[in-house]
C-alpha cells in the first residue's frame, strides 16, 4: 500500500504543540528505538525477528520508489519528485516510508498495521494495511508519499504506524511531517498541489485522434497519417491526418508544453495571456476566448481553418534549462465545406472529451 493526503492547513503554534504532546505520549509505551522515530517492541513467545530496519526519505527510478536511502523521522516536503496520485493525474511529492528484513515467519502469517494522521489542528484520520509474509523470511519495504501544497505558515502534521503481529504489538513509525512557506502566495495555501504531467500524453491513438476519429472530423472514408506525426515525450506529441479523397482537408492535436512564463494565467495578466497565444498560433485572428476550458482557451481562425489552444491548467516537466512549463493542447481543422462556427464547436467537443480524460 502506498498512499497520501494532499490537503494542507496552515500550522499554528496550538496545534505543533499538540503535536508533540501526542508523539512524546506515544513514546511512553514504545520499545526499543532503533533509531529516530522507529520503535521496536521484540514481543516474547514469537519467532519473527527483525534486522536491517530502516525509516525515513525513499529513493525511486525509473520504475518508482526503491528504498529508504535517509534515515529520518523529520520529512519535509519539497515536491522534489511525481508521485502518481490516482491513476493518470501525478502531483509533485515527496516519498518516505520503512523498510526490513524479517525470519522467523510462519506460513500464512502476516503483520498487520494502523496509519494514524494527526494535523496541525489536532485532527485524526486512520486507515489500516497488512505485509503478507512469506513463510521463513524476506523483505517488507513500505513507500508512501505527501503531495507537495504551498503553505503561508510552517505546517506540521504527524503519521505514526503502529504493527502487530499474532495480536502483539511488533513496531511503532513515527514521522513528523513539515510543510515549509515562502513558495506560493496565501490565497493558494491548503489547496491541493496542481496536477502534472511528467510527459506529454500520445495524440496518436485513443482516446485522442485516431484514423477513425479523423474520418469522422473531416467528413472522409479514407484518411491519411502524415510525415509529419511525432511524439517526444519531455516535449511534444503531434498527430496529423488529411483526406486522401475530395477537397483538401486536415486535423490535427498537437499537445505540447510551453513556458509557463507565458501561459501560467495566475501570474500573467489576460492580455499578456491573449497576446502570447496569438503569437503561439501564428498570428491567426482571434475569434472567441473560453473560460470554462481549462484554465483558458482561445479559438482562431485563418481562411478554412478554425484553431484552438487551450491552456489545460496541468503543469509539465522542467525544460531542459530548468524552467517551468505549462500543458497545452492545440486542436486545429481544416475544412472548406464547413464554418468556422462548425468547426469551432466540433474542436471544443474534443478539447472537453481530452480534459475530462485527464481527470479535469
Amino acid at each position: 500500500m502506498s498512499g497520501s493526503e494532499s490537503r494542507i492547513i496552515p500550522g499554528l503554534r496550538r496545534g505543533t504543540a499538540l503535536l508533540c504532546l501526542l508523539l512524546t505520549s506515544s513514546a511512553t509505551w514504545a520499545g526499543t528505538s532503533v533509531q529516530p522515530g522507529f520503535y521496536y517492541h521484540e514481543p516474547a513467545n514469537i519467532d519473527l525477528q527483525l534486522t536491517s530496519i530502516r525509516s525515513g526519505v525513499v529513493c525511486s527510478d525509473e520504475q518508482g520508489p526503491t528504498e529508504v536511502c535517509e534515515t529520518a523521522q523529520k520529512i519535509v516536503i519539497t515536491g522534489d519528485e511525481t508521485c502518481e496520485y490516482s491513476p493518470g493525474t501525478f502531483y509533485p511529492c515527496t516519498r518516505f516510508g520503512y523498510q526490513f528484513d524479517y525470519s522467523g515467519a510462519t506460513a500464512g502469517a502476516a503483520i498487520a498495521c494502523t496509519v494514524k494522521r494527526t494535523d496541525p489542528m489536532g485532527r485524526r484520520s486512520t486507515a489500516d494495511y497488512t505485509h503478507e509474509l512469506s513463510e521463513g523470511g524476506g523483505r517488507v519495504f513500505f513507500p508512501t508519499f505527501r503531495t507537495y501544497g504551498p503553505v503561508e505558515n510552517r505546517a506540521i502534521f504527524s503519521e505514526v504506524h503502529e504493527c502487530a503481529y499474532q495480536g502483539q504489538r511488533l513496531t511503532n513509525i513515527e514521522y513528523i511531517i513539515y510543510y515549509e512557506p515562502g513558495t506560493a502566495s496565501a490565497q493558494n495555501a491548503g489547496q491541493p498541489a496542481d496536477r502534472l504531467f511528467p510527459e506529454a500524453p500520445l495524440a496518436c491513438g485513443a482516446p485522442h485522434l485516431t484514423e477513425q476519429k479523423a474520418g469522422g472530423l473531416l467528413g472522409a472514408q479514407k484518411v491519411k497519417p502524415s510525415a509529419a506525426n511525432e511524439h517526444i515525450p519531455k516535449i511534444w506529441s503531434q498527430c496529423i491526418y488529411s483526406a486522401k479523397q475530395g477537397p483538401a482537408r486536415q486535423v490535427g492535436f498537437v499537445y505540447k508544453f510551453m513556458l509557463s512564463d507565458m501561459f501560467d494565467v495566475d501570474k500573467l495578466a489576460a492580455q499578456q495571456v491573449q497576446f502570447n497565444a496569438t503569437f503561439a498560433s501564428g498570428g491567426a485572428e482571434l475569434r472567441e476566448t473560453r473560460n470554462e476550458l481549462g484554465d483558458r482557451a482561445f479559438v482562431f481562425q485563418k481562411g478554412d481553418r478554425t484553431s484552438l489552444l487551450v491552456i489545460t491548467g496541468i503543469k509539465g516537466p522542467k525544460d531542459f534549462a530548468g524552467r517551468s512549463t505549462e500543458f497545452t493542447a492545440n486542436y486545429y481543422l481544416d475544412h472548406p465545406d464547413l464554418t468556422h462556427e462548425q468547426r469551432a464547436g466540433m474542436l471544443i467537443d474534443q478539447a472537453q472529451l481530452d480534459l475530462r480524460s485527464w481527470g479535469e
